[in-house]
This record gives structure tokens, sequence and C-alpha cells, in this order.
């Protein structure tokens, strides 16, 4: 019969996300719901409903934009000239042409 080696420990059990990294990954979970729904609501009859991340952010996050306040109002102007503009404007509006829920 042998006897256990006393010298062996048991592996230690996976350090848990905590503290600041456990709420980044809770951000990053937030935002990739965001970018799910928003993909489901303003996208319903495009084919952009299906994009991958990557060719969201090479094509609809890359618009050039500058925010202007005025008169306690905040106005994004998107550059015309690209490709994409028209795209993200119909999403904005289906987007914003939701119902409000009720209650």
């Amino acid at each position: 019969m042998s006897e256990p080696d006393e010298g062996r420990r048991p592996a230690p059990a996976r350090p848990r996300a905590t503290g600041p990294r456990r709420f980044w990954c809770q951000i990053v979970q937030l935002a990739c719901e965001l970018l799910a729904w928003t993909q489901m609501l303003g996208f319903a009859a495009h084919p952009a409903r299906r994009w991958e991340p990557k060719r969201l952010r090479l094509r609809l996050f890359s618009i050039a934009g500058r925010l202007a306040h005025h008169a306690r109002h905040q106005l994004l102007h998107l550059g015309a000239d690209h490709r994409w503009t028209e795209l993200l404007l119909v999403a904005r509006a289906a987007i914003t042409g939701l119902p409000a829920r009720p209650g």
C-alpha cells in the first residue's frame, strides 16, 4: 500500500472576476446586448441585422460626425458623403419611431 504524498496540494480554483475586472466585464456585456438589440430593432429589413461587430464598426461606427449644442439641444451632424450614412439615419428613425413601453 502506498502512502499519500503529503507535499501535494490540490490545484487552486480559478480566480473569479472581482472588483474593476468584474465591472469591466459587465460593461462589455451591456455593450454587446445594446448592439444586438440595436441591430434587431433598427435594421429589421436590411442585411445589416446580421453583420458582425467588426463590420458594423468599419461601416457604421466610423461615420464622421460633429456634436453641437444649441438652445439646450444636442445635435449630431453626420458626414453626408459617407456611403453608410443613409442606413444609419434609417436605423435611427426606426428605433426612435418605436412606441414607448406602457407603464
